[in-house]
């Protein structure tokens, strides 16, 4: 039994038979058993989502999806299209320059061509977003696009707090908090006043180019994806997998890289309380 099909049986004993598992873990082989019990439970069972792929291929940025259309032919779009929501549909014609042309596919059609895309994102083996191993993070999943991307440029605040911790010159102070939003200069009086450490990533050199608004979004945009990739670094797969793919493409890979390149880092711990906070942050302004 893989982990993937223990934490299922787990939540649904949880669910079932709350505080009685152990009567119905007896019948498994001891090892399967013990595997069962040192897994993570999920969350509460509702009921097992019967159009599961449907709505996991409905929460995925189309730009994922170009690519795969890309090696289709053309005559096949409209029925493509018709697998999708108007948004995803819409971006995708705009992408690859084609009219927006929607087909008419049977039921059972969109069945198998929903299963086929699922299986072409990698997404034919995902655990449900109801049986997701608990975690502070899965709140993640609750949060708009322009949300979680909002989640990620209040990360990039961290370094530049680091960065305004040195400076005296309140003209500077007075332009940086200008080159923020509300909430952004909110949080970052609120990042410059806490005593906690904060490792720095690099030498980001937010100050330098403050007078430049769109190079000073993008190198905080940046700075905030690493560290929602550090914070993201020990949670699990599935959960990465729902949020990479509701970001756009460019972005999803990028912090799946840096992902990769998180396992050097000593401690994830203190990102991690980073990336709930400026989470906390959004949800609340909602």
């Amino acid at each position: 039994m893989d982990n993937r099909s223990g934490i299922m049986l787990k939540s649904l004993l949880e669910h079932y038979r709350p505080g009685r598992e152990n009567a119905l873990l007896q019948f498994l082989p001891r090892g399967q058993a013990q595997l069962i019990e040192a897994l993570p439970g999920g969350a509460p069972v509702v009921a097992l989502p019967s159009l599961m792929v449907r709505k996991v291929l409905a929460k995925v940025h189309y730009t994922w999806l170009f690519p795969l259309f890309l090696e289709w032919e053309k005559k096949t779009y409209p029925l493509m299209f018709a697998l999708l929501s108007k948004t995803q549909a819409a971006g995708l014609a705009r992408l690859l320059n084609v009219p927006l042309q929607i087909g008419v596919v049977s039921r059972a059609v969109k069945q198998l061509l929903n299963r086929y895309l699922a299986e072409k994102l990698g997404a034919g083996t995902l655990l449900p977003i109801e049986y997701l191993p608990l975690s502070p993070l899965n709140g993640l999943l609750t949060l708009t696009k322009p949300q979680l991307l909002q989640t990620i440029h209040l990360l990039g605040i961290f370094d530049l707090a680091l960065e305004m911790k040195r400076v005296v010159d309140k003209e500077l102070l007075d332009r940086v908090y200008q080159s923020l939003s509300p909430l952004e200069s909110a949080y970052l009086k609120l990042c410059l006043r806490r005593s906690q450490p904060v490792h720095s990533q690099s030498k980001a050199d937010l100050l330098s180019c403050i007078d430049d608004k769109k190079v000073f979004t993008s190198r905080l945009h940046k700075l905030g994806l690493s560290r929602f990739a550090m914070g993201l670094a020990t949670e699990n797969e599935n959960l990465r997998w729902y949020l990479l793919h509701r970001l756009d493409r460019g972005r999803g890979q990028e912090i799946a890289n840096r992902i990769d390149q998180a396992k050097e880092v000593v401690s994830l711990k203190e990102y991690k309380v980073q990336l709930i906070d400026a989470m906390t942050a959004v949800m609340e302004q909602s």
